[in-house]
């Protein structure tokens, strides 16, 4: 028996009604009775009666409206004091005391639960509603919801509230009326009491996280029965971690719904289609967002919330439509939010935090790379990811053993993949074909919940914590030599250089710059290019950029021709053409990887919609000294792989028609770069008789040629005149052509001397 409970053996707790004494009370053994004592009826106990009053008797007989409506008794002259649940003790104690507080049924002197049940906003129910997707599975957790109470398992950001307020409203058909408990509830003990109401709980609290904690078998069917009888329906969100959500599924026999999000394009037009009914009005505002803002944010795996601010983003942006770096920042500002939470999860779990820091490098990149990457992380900090050291870090005394067992980090069952990405706020996506020169391969690429997430949390690891700069560049200059790696590791790196201050803030970056390793070197570029979308570190990035093409060594002349092949060139490309044309200084030697990185470099910015400042720079090139004509005639096969351009000019008559006939010719003179711009020409005739657009400017073109006979142009057409795969048309004009030199004197001057000597086609 508890300290407080009755004397025949009900609980103790309630609500108690104490006397307000006139008079202090003696300092003696003698206790006078307090005048309020007797109650409402004037009748005390006997003369002499030193027995102590049931706490709960004034309340539960004679004020039980007032007392459970939480006000103090009408008439009362007394303190009144509630405590549901308490033990009071209304006089002195002499000896010991046991207090025992269990969590029973409630009694009829406490206060309801439906108190904790406050009611949705109209508001809320309608921001619910308005362009809700239905997901796959929403159906089946209506039919589910038949049995009153559903369990709803999802990720943080999945849209879990939205989906169960939908559940709530729909299944009553259609009701406003919803209510939301709080997770700390009871429900072995809640009951409904308005009719007709939909009940949500959006998550339960710590000490409520199990069955045990929360609800039985028994309980359960208690808890639907009066929902039944109320006509009532629960949805009870829990976290997506399997060790809280399996005992709910083994314990209750219930099956829990997992609440995953539909794709984000469906969610997108949904919202989009809510805000603007008229489906033209809705793709014009998509066009004024841009060819490629609002189709790379989409492929991004957004969350459901993202999407509705993204929506609201493009609707309020105006005629000029959005600021691409102010969708960005929009989308991510709940990733700031989360960042000191991410860390403090993963702070004392080494393994975690290498996982997390190679997500942030890695998104989007296969699970198994940032596996990888992660545990290579782990071999380079040696230590320095670790919290706390072990007691025994060097070698305990032969007579004395560590206190606890040091952790294994080389156990193959360290940590599933799961638990990494639960803890570290991120998931795995569904499987992707990604192309590689020749073939295709499957990816199943991980990728944080929040947009930004992994930008905002290295951001604040960079300014925060010193020592992480001088980790992850160690962590990142040793990445294996992929192409799909350099992208990722670059950005990390530009960012690092505007998150930077001082004159030291690119040190890293040229480092890397210098390697003799090529994979090195794009990392830098790639970072380059990143830096220098900040306006602040702009003007440093194109002047070392300058100072390379002109002074620097090959590794340097290297970095900068691949940065003009990033999205620095793609900004400004004339600038990122005339450093290509300072670069390239032959193939020879060292200077073939100058030649390649200059080639790729070009060629990205023609096929980038510079078609017109490559050609009007290989124009100059053609006019000037030997060794720039030598360059142009270099760098022009190349860009013959984008052969539509080119056919276009030809066959319209375009702006640059006569130059493509002068560039052609050039690097058809010299005998270095003969063979790689006939064979493009060789393709362009075979693809004359398949297509007449083609055919029409193959013919412009060798007409052109034909009155500059010439030894390139002659070894063209011999060649043209042999292959019989080639259009027959286009074949009779080489032919012709060849004919006429044959028979013509040798003093015509329709007979050009050749550069490099005579030349007899028929030898």
């Amino acid at each position: 028996m508890t300290a407080t409970d009755h004397p025949d053996g009900a609980p103790g707790g309630g609500t108690v009604l104490a006397a307000r004494p006139e008079d202090p009370a003696d300092d003696g053994d003698r206790r006078t009775a307090a005048p309020g004592r007797s109650g409402r009826d004037g009748h005390g106990p006997p003369a002499g009666d030193d027995r102590e009053r049931p706490a709960t008797e004034p309340v539960t007989e004679e004020f039980p409206e007032d007392a459970l409506a939480g006000r103090p008794p009408t008439g009362a002259g007394g303190v009144f004091i509630h405590a549901p649940g308490g033990n009071i003790n209304t006089g002195a104690l002499h000896g010991d005391q046991r207090v025992v507080n269990d969590s029973a049924a409630s009694t009829p002197g406490s206060l309801p639960e439906e108190t904790y049940a406050e009611p949705v906003t109209a508001r809320e129910i309608r921001e619910a509603l308005h362009g809700f997707t239905r997901p796959v599975w929403f159906d089946s957790a209506l039919r589910a919801l038949d049995d009153r109470v559903l369990f709803l398992v999802g990720r943080q950001g999945s849209g879990r509230r939205t989906a169960a307020l939908n559940l709530l409203h729909d299944h009553r058909g259609p009701s406003f009326d919803l209510r939301v408990l709080d997770g700390d509830t009871d429900l072995a003990s809640w009951r409904p009491v308005d009719k007709a109401h939909g009940y949500l709980v959006p998550g339960l609290a710590p000490g409520r996280m199990t069955p045990d904690q929360c609800l039985g078998r028994s309980t359960l069917a208690t808890l639907r029965r009066r929902l039944t009888e109320a006509d009532a329906c629960m949805v009870v969100v829990l976290p997506d971690q399997p060790h809280l959500v399996r005992p709910f599924t083994r314990q209750l026999d219930v099956k829990p719904i997992r609440c995953q999000p539909p794709p984000t394009r469906e969610v997108f037009t949904s919202v989009l289609a809510a805000e603007i009914p008229d489906e033209a009005e809705r793709r014009h505002l998509v066009e004024r967002a841009g060819p490629t803002l609002v189709e790379e944010l989409l492929d991004a795996d957004l969350t459901p919330a993202d999407v509705t601010e993204l929506v609201g983003v493009l609707v309020n942006a105006g005629e000029d439509g959005p600021d691409p770096d102010d969708v960005l920042d929009r989308l991510s500002f709940l990733a700031h939010d989360e960042v000191p939470e991410l860390l403090a999860a993963v702070r004392e779990q080494p393994d975690a935090l290498a996982f997390l820091l190679s997500v942030c490098v890695f998104e989007g990149e296969d699970h198994r790379v940032i596996r990888e990457e992660a545990d290579r992380l782990l071999l380079v900090a040696d230590g320095r990811l670790h919290h706390a050291l072990h007691p025994w870090a060097e070698p305990p005394p032969v007579d004395r053993q560590p206190t606890e067992p040091e952790a294994n980090p080389a156990f193959v069952l360290r940590r599933s993949l799961d638990d990494l990405l639960r803890l570290t706020g991120a998931h795995c996506g569904e499987p992707e074909i990604r192309q590689a020169p020749g073939y295709g391969y499957t990816v199943e690429p991980v990728r944080f919940v929040r947009t930004g997430q992994g930008a905002a949390l290295l951001h604040h690891l960079w300014r925060q914590y010193s020592g992480i700069a001088l980790l992850l560049t160690t962590w990142l200059s040793d990445v294996p030599d992929r192409s799909d790696l350099a992208v990722p590791v670059g950005n990390v790196m530009g960012r690092a250089v505007i998150w930077g201050s001082g004159r030291h803030a690119l040190e890293h970056v040229r480092e890397l710059a210098r390697s003799d390793r090529d994979g090195h070197r794009r990392i830098a570029a790639h970072a380059l290019a990143m830096a220098a979308e900040s306006p602040l570190r702009r003007s440093e990035i194109t002047h070392f950029l300058r100072h390379w093409s002109w002074g620097g060594g090959w590794r340097l002349r290297t970095t900068a021709a691949l940065t003009c092949g990033t999205s620095f060139g793609a900004h400004r490309p004339d600038l990122a053409v005339r450093l290509l044309g300072t670069c390239y200084r032959g193939r020879e030697g060292d200077e073939r990887a100058v030649a390649a990185a200059v080639v790729w470099s070009l060629d990205t910015i023609f096929a980038g919609g510079a078609e017109e400042v490559v050609i009007t720079h290989l124009t100059e090139w053609r006019t000037e000294g030997a060794r720039a004509r030598a360059k142009a005639a270099d760098l022009l096969p190349c860009l013959l792989l984008r052969h539509s351009w080119f056919w276009n000019q030809l066959r319209t008559g375009g702006d640059f028609r006569d130059a493509v006939i002068d560039l052609v010719h050039l690097a058809l003179v010299a005998d270095r770069t003969f063979d790689a711009t006939a064979d493009q020409l060789l393709e362009w005739c075979r693809a004359a008789s398949r297509d007449q657009h083609v055919h029409s400017a193959v013919v412009t073109l060798l007409t052109a040629l034909s009155h500059r006979l010439d030894r390139g142009v002659l070894r063209l057409f011999r060649r043209i005149d042999r292959d019989e795969t080639v259009d027959a048309s286009v074949r009779r004009i080489a032919h012709r052509a060849l004919q006429s030199w044959r028979t013509a004197e040798p003093a015509t001057p329709r007979r050009p001397a050749a550069p490099g000597g005579e030349h007899d086609p028929r030898s």
